[in-house]
């Protein structure tokens, strides 16, 4: 599905809709949360969650969350021109993660995402506004980001949102039985349309797909 112009909207949030009835528990589980006031919580997460297992509390992302948090000495830490000062060698090293993406570590990304963001004057969370295409363009700029992490970062400080990854994706084809993985942006509208048919939260849904789909593929 490459020309999202030609396709049915409503015929296809029907379908969706029906899919989620079908296919989800009920009633949905409860969205983990995010970190609300701490964008540099919310960035690292973001960014360390790309193609990796989320965890539990004390293993995977949130473990490397919580060892940031614990070397700062600061448990709501919301300042990205201070995330942006790190050394990104440091960075991994306090987060326990060594991963690449585009071209670099996880750390450095998230180490260039504060910087950008920061230098056009983003601080904290609160001036985070995912309507801002200046500030998407400074993240996705970024080597190794894109969209959904965007999307997800922005989540994670309390957007309500879907982030189209490819569990979400691949969810819509599947009761679609329709490609979709070209169509980020559709794939997101969907699932916004579909939340409030639905009566939820947009990042429960997210959620519950995520399960389902996890646990499909296991």
């Amino acid at each position: 599905m490459t020309d999202t112009a030609a396709r049915d909207f409503d015929q296809d949030l029907k379908i969706v809709l029906a899919g989620v009835d079908s296919r989800l528990q009920k009633p949905f589980p409860e969205w983990p949360g995010g970190y609300p006031d701490q964008v540099e919580a919310a960035l690292i997460d973001a960014v360390l969650s790309i193609r990796a297992r989320y965890g539990k509390a004390d293993t995977g992302v949130r473990a490397a969350v919580r060892r940031y948090k614990d070397a700062l000495g600061d448990q709501a830490p919301n300042s990205l021109s201070r995330l942006a000062d790190f050394d990104a060698v440091k960075l991994a090293d306090v987060l326990q993660n060594h991963q690449v993406t585009g071209a670099g570590t996880k750390a450095a990304a998230i180490v260039k995402a504060a910087r950008t963001l920061s230098d056009i004057g983003v601080e904290a969370a609160a001036d985070i506004d995912p309507k801002d295409p200046g500030q998407k363009a400074a993240y996705v700029n970024v080597p190794g980001l894109g969209p959904v992490t965007w999307y997800y970062f922005t989540m994670l400080i309390g957007v309500e949102d879907v982030k189209p990854d490819e569990w979400v994706k691949g969810f819509v084809e599947l009761v679609l039985e329709s490609p979709v993985q070209q169509c980020t942006e559709y794939v997101r509208r969907l699932m916004n349309a579909a939340a409030p048919e639905l009566g939820v939260d947009p990042r429960i849904l997210d959620h519950a797909i995520w399960l389902y789909m996890r646990n499909r593929e296991a």
